[in-house]
């Protein structure tokens, strides 16, 4: 490119970059009216709340980028400046950039492009500048006359060192420490999420079983050898299936899993786990039960065993946090699942039939990706935590809530008369660990659930 003056160029650092909102804050209300104004183009104000939806509304204005946008990716991508650039990129399930460059922190704007400039923009720069992001902005007609002038812009700007890099490696972790992160068991419905969740805020390593087989610990050393892995998060795990019996070589393989992780990884590294209540023993009444209990009753079921053998392997390790799961709900679900298969029931007009009444700690899946990454980026007093939320809840007032979604006449029945065993557990410990965190109420976990189901039903996702 030729040398320009840059004073030719009305870039400036930008105080309110154009990202489009698509999540809102944690106390907004969720309104089912699907035909109040967008923010931004063919997005309704009822999409906002959905992190899956954000994505295909990147991949839609790739589908539709401007002149200009495809004059500027022209000389971004296939790493042309020496570092990797992505073009409509969604930031934190957030916002969309317009080009990205992670490794630098580095997002460009274009004005007059597809996205509302008027909307939150003093709230989208605080967001991005807390997420150490620099953000530029050209105007259509600077890349239009005068694009090289832009590019000697951009290239000052990559060359230019980040004023607050993100922190390094330290012992054990700290915020925001990690950089290459991996995540086992992507497949699965709490990995899937959780990739979702922090795909845009680490750099993540996510094999399939059929990549990485963690059972085989010539092939853990092998990967571990080969990849700088600063933190794991370990969802994979074996048995536990509903109606399916647990493999005779369950407890075997759950603890080689963990056994080839914690041998092969980095000793500065720290590890994610989850647990399961099973772990507490799911064939008798579980009552807010309490993590100090694991061990007091062994489980009947070899899942729930491998689990409680697990904790107990890692209960004096302080380079890892087991974090146990009872019931969670939420995007990409199971159709068997309890939440989902009223959900549909409703959206088909049909009658919910119930086998058996139950009370359970329903956890939303958005609250489980908030605590894991609360548990990323500090480190826990305690290493073995129920992650449950303060209310539980049974499985026919769920059905009476998804019920109030629709004013279809729908009738709820229960074949078995008799309660099945409570299975909830106490979070005192997980409060203690986040003070004042907020639990997505059941009603707006549900009804985030709900219209996204719908939007299934319809095939707008």
């Amino acid at each position: 490119m030729g040398n320009l003056d840059d004073d030719s160029i009305s870039c400036k650092k930008s105080s309110s970059p154009r990202q489009i909102d698509l999540c809102a804050g944690e106390d907004t209300d969720v309104s089912s009216d699907t035909n109040s104004a967008a923010v931004g183009e063919g997005f309704n104000n009822s999409h906002r709340f959905y992190a899956p939806y954000i994505k295909e509304f990147a991949r839609e204005l790739r589908k539709n980028q401007t002149a200009q946008e495809t004059a500027l990716w022209n000389l971004l991508k296939n790493n042309q400046m020496g570092y990797k650039f992505r073009h409509q990129f969604a930031i934190d399930n957030k916002y969309v950039a317009d080009f990205v460059c992670l490794e630098k922190r580095l997002i460009i704007e274009l004005d007059c492009g597809q996205h509302n400039s008027s909307i939150n923009d003093i709230d989208r720069t605080l967001y991005l500048e807390k997420e150490n992001f620099r953000v530029i902005r050209f105007w259509n007609n600077e890349i239009d006359n005068n694009i090289e002038g832009c590019y000697e812009v951009i290239l000052r700007e990559i060359e230019t060192p980040h004023p607050n890099p993100l922190p390094h490696k330290g012992q054990f972790g700290g915020a925001r420490e990690c950089t290459n992160l991996l995540l086992t068991g992507s497949g699965g419905f709490i990995g899937k999420n959780l990739k979702s969740y922090l795909q845009n805020k680490y750099k993540l390593l996510t094999p399939r079983s059929y990549e990485l087989n963690l059972i085989d610990e010539q092939a853990v050393k092998k990967y571990f050898d080969e990849h700088d892995i600063d933190f794991i998060i370990h969802c994979g795990s074996t048995g536990g299936a509903r109606g399916i019996d647990d493999k005779d070589s369950t407890i075997e393989d759950n603890l080689a899993m963990v056994d080839n992780i914690l041998k092969y990884k980095k000793p500065n590294s720290r590890v994610i786990l989850f647990g399961s209540g099973a772990m507490y023993d799911k064939s008798r009444t579980l009552h807010k039960v309490k993590e100090d209990e694991i061990g007091t009753v062994v489980p009947k079921d070899l899942y729930g065993k491998s689990k409680m053998l697990i904790a107990q392997k890692i209960k004096d390790r302080k380079d890892v946090v087991c974090l146990n799961i009872f019931a969670c709900y939420g995007y990409g679900e199971k159709e068997n699942r309890f939440p989902s298969y009223a959900i549909n029931r409703v959206l088909e007009g049909k009658d919910i039939e119930i086998n058996q009444n139950v009370i359970f700690d329903y956890l939303f899946v958005e609250d489980m990706q908030r605590i894991v990454e609360h548990f990323i980026t500090n480190i826990p007093v305690s290493n073995i935590i129920n992650i449950t939320p303060t209310e539980s809840i049974s499985l026919y007032d769920i059905a009476q809530i998804v019920k109030t979604f629709s004013d279809k006449d729908i009738r709820i029945s229960i074949k078995n008369p008799v309660m099945n065993n409570e299975y909830t557990g106490d979070n005192s410990r997980l409060l203690s660990e986040i003070e004042n965190f907020k639990f997505t109420s059941i009603k707006e976990g549900l009804k985030k659930l709900y219209t996204y189901n719908q939007k299934i039903e319809l095939q707008l996702i």
